[in-house]
């Protein structure tokens, strides 16, 4: 299975970021030796999130190398170069971490719509969870009036229903994907279909992918401040070195 094309073109985009000489050198094997791992790959959301804090920080070492070596204007490029860097691998990050919210719930969905235009028998398990205490995946399935026929979870005792212009886009395009809040302090990523005699809706808590983007912004941050910190120890140096000179 070939890498993701848009996920690969960005990390090519990415390369773009290293000095010219490194990037015409190692440029290709770099591609290369991507391609290979991802062969062996367990996770394509945790492939995708190593490559690019790989790349980030390769990109980094390389610039900041170049920057002992030359001028103050030089180090000051360096910087903003490596801050559209890091700019550029937190929103990947972030991107990368709100698609695989989306699983399994795509996957349950299509099951079940599968089954239900077979008139195969289904396996529903009684509602016996309460939304804002369960991170596991749930489904609800509506008529084609907008009301709920039966759920695997809860809120408040009641089967929540999402905005009336859900079900809506469902008659008009079949499928939607979209990040639900039933109430304040519960969100949910929900894929819905268009299913016959209603809608099918999958959901599952944001709660860990929120933790893990409030996690993977204090490494970015963390990391961009180092790199500051770094950048104006090197200019100073440089600059002190100037004034010695005259």
């Amino acid at each position: 299975m070939k890498p993701n094309p848009i996920l690969l073109f960005c990390y090519r985009l990415g390369m773009l970021l290293y000095p010219r000489a490194f990037r015409k050198t190692y440029g290709e094997q770099l591609l290369l030796t991507l391609k290979d791992a991802y062969v062996e790959r367990r996770s394509s959301i945790g492939f995708w999130l190593g490559a690019y804090l790989d790349l980030s920080g390769s990109i980094l070492r390389q610039r900041w190398e170049d920057a002992k070596n030359h001028s103050v204007r030089y180090a000051a490029a360096t910087a903003v170069v490596s801050s559209f860097a890091i700019l550029v691998m937190a929103i990947l990050w972030q991107q990368t971490l709100r698609r695989g919210a989306d699983q399994p719930q795509g996957m349950i969905v299509d099951t079940m719509a599968s089954q239900m235009a077979r008139g195969a028998p289904l396996r529903i398990s009684n509602a016996s969870a309460e939304m804002n205490s369960t991170v596991r995946p749930f489904l609800i399935f509506y008529g084609n009036d907008g009301k709920p026929k039966w759920s695997t979870v809860f809120l408040n005792r009641k089967i929540p229903t999402p905005p009336t212009g859900i079900f809506d886009n469902l008659s008009r395009d079949g499928s939607e994907k979209f990040t639900w809040q039933p109430q304040p302090g519960i969100r949910v990523a929900a894929v819905a279909r268009s299913v016959k005699g209603g809608f099918l809706v999958a959901g599952r808590s944001l709660q860990f992918t929120e933790v893990r983007e409030a996690q993977a912004r204090v490494i970015v941050v963390s990391l961009w401040l180092v790199l500051m910190a770094t950048l104006i120890g090197f200019a100073a140096s440089g600059l002190r070195r100037n004034l010695l000179a005259v």
